[in-house]
């Protein structure tokens, strides 16, 4: 099974090695014999075959003892292909040996960040956020010696910056998570890039951000801005519903965004400024505000509010949960669900505590109290300072 976000990888740094193998020196047969078997079974989608090649060519050249250089190119191979059958615990493993084969060869700048930037990635899907976190910032740091026109050339400078705003995020750093989410949502603008899942969770965080609070940059102030935070959950939302496994978030955005159905007028011309809505989703939001609510409103006759974790209030960490439940005909919430937490995991336990006391008016149906589905809210975590 292949992770489509690795191909590019893969192929990429076959030409690499092709290249560095044809003109930097003759390699081993104990080297080129497993390289070429690895070339075949990349062409021909085999990605278990792939993994075992790249493998093998790349502990020959460690007992070969060939330059930096050129290992640090099978071990971009070897990562790649781990990666691509989700084995990410290896996958993290090699790429960070790619990166100081990197650092110790000298490759240049944008090499080097799209090596730091895969380690990071790698470490983050095998949940090592301390060095996701850690890689991610030498990848940023590498982008910065690089020269004008190679960064300008970097296919994953958004995706990067996307990372990095989820690390912060995640450590509760909304300040840093909103700059980089700003810094991926303009690469994304200027490469003209098509909707697909790092830009529409560009958008969730922009959402996310602008709804707990946005920075005004230079001043430390924090306000908050609930048109930018409408526009963006609207987005994020329409980005998702169009990728195949997203139902969680396209829930959480839209729970956000309080749909399509009512749209403010400064939300709405937010969005008729934005090009790709204009090219994507006009004609979408057009029948979406006319379309029928998705579940019934319930009148809520008792609730209460999350306790905030002492933890996240003594390190100053803000964040949101969204979840989704049902009202059973006694109106008590049953078939609660996390569908996404900002940061992950570390206010979960707090808003099942506090919607698990909440009671409805059960919904009638014949003159009879009846089960009703499907519905969302969310719960937000601000501090003052």
């Amino acid at each position: 099974m292949k992770s489509t976000g690795y191909l590019y990888s893969i192929a990429t740094a076959a030409a690499l090695v092709l290249a560095a193998t044809a003109s930097a020196q003759d390699l081993p047969s104990s080297v080129t014999g497993p390289y070429v078997e690895y070339e075949r079974a990349v062409e021909a989608g085999d990605g278990a075959a792939a993994y075992d090649a790249a493998r093998r060519a790349f502990e020959a050249g460690e007992a070969e003892r060939i330059d930096r250089e050129t290992l640090g190119l099978l071990a971009e191979n070897f990562g790649a292909a781990a990666a691509a059958l989700g084995n990410f615990e290896r996958a993290y493993e090699i790429w960070r040996d790619a990166a100081r084969l990197g650092e110790r060869a000298g490759i240049a700048p944008a090499d080097q960040a799209w090596r730091e930037f895969n380690t990071a990635r790698a470490a983050y899907q095998s949940g090592r956020g301390r060095e996701a976190r850690r890689h991610a910032g030498r990848a940023q740091d590498a982008l910065q010696d690089a020269g004008p026109e190679d960064v300008t050339a970097l296919g994953f400078r958004g995706e990067l910056h996307v990372l990095s705003a989820r690390l912060a995020a995640a450590a509760g750093d909304w300040g840093e998570a909103d700059a980089y989410t700003a810094h991926a949502l303009t690469v994304f603008a200027e490469q003209d890039r098509q909707p697909g899942p790092d830009y529409a969770m560009a958008h969730l965080l922009a959402a996310v951000s602008n709804t707990l609070f946005r920075e005004v940059p230079g001043s430390g102030v924090q306000v908050r801005d609930p048109v930018e935070g409408g526009y963006h959950a609207r987005m994020a939302e329409l980005m998702f519903s169009g990728i195949g496994g997203m139902e969680r978030l396209v829930l959480s955005a839209r729970e956000m965004g309080g749909g399509f159905d009512e749209l403010d007028p400064a939300v709405r011309a937010r969005l008729d400024a934005d090009p790709l809505f204009q090219a994507h989703y006009v004609e979408r939001v057009e029948l979406l505000q006319f379309a029928d609510p998705a579940t019934l409103d319930l009148e809520v006759v008792a609730d209460a509010f999350p306790r905030y974790p002492a933890g996240a209030a003594r390190a100053f960490v803000q964040g949101m949960v969204f979840m989704s439940f049902d009202v059973d005909e006694a109106g008590r919430v049953d078939n609660v669900e996390i569908l996404s937490g900002f940061p992950a995991g570390v206010f979960d336990e707090a808003a099942l505590e506090a919607i698990a006391q909440w009671r409805y008016e059960p919904a009638i149906e014949d003159g009879q109290p009846v089960r009703s589905e499907g519905h969302t809210t969310h719960f937000q975590f601000r501090l003052v300072r």
